[in-house]
């Protein structure tokens, strides 16, 4: 069972890091643990060393699409000036 604000990763990478501010760990490649909040923001959003896990976490390709997709009808308004020309 996960303590209050843990998150699950999976490492992309090795990285050190410190979970409790004091210990410093080395996470190896491939290998998933339960790491504070803190820590999971440095290594997924900062570092890009790591992945979420959890069920809450976004997921990258819904936030992504969203990202890229342009306004509902700004192709057609586009197309429509085109022909008017």
């Amino acid at each position: 069972m996960k303590a209050k604000n843990m998150v699950r990763i999976k490492m992309l990478r090795n990285k050190s890091g410190s979970p409790d501010g004091i210990k410093v760990h080395h996470y190896e490649k491939d290998t998933e643990h339960d790491v504070p909040e803190s820590l999971a923001k440095t290594f997924v959003e900062d570092d890009k060393v790591a992945e979420r896990l959890d069920d809450d976490a976004p997921k990258a390709e819904k936030v992504a699409e969203k990202a890229v997709k342009p306004p509902k009808n700004k192709a057609e308004k586009v197309a429509e000036n085109k022909s008017e020309a």
